[in-house]
């Protein structure tokens, strides 16, 4: 089930939407320091 109230959730549904602010900010949230 799909917790629409998580923040990273609400943030994916913004991506699917078209929101590129939003795959930015998921891509500076999750990126990974090489």
């Amino acid at each position: 089930m799909v917790d629409r109230n998580d923040p990273d959730v609400a943030l994916m549904l913004r991506v699917k939407g078209g929101d590129l602010s939003a795959y930015e900010e998921l891509v500076e949230k999750f990126k990974q320091p090489v």
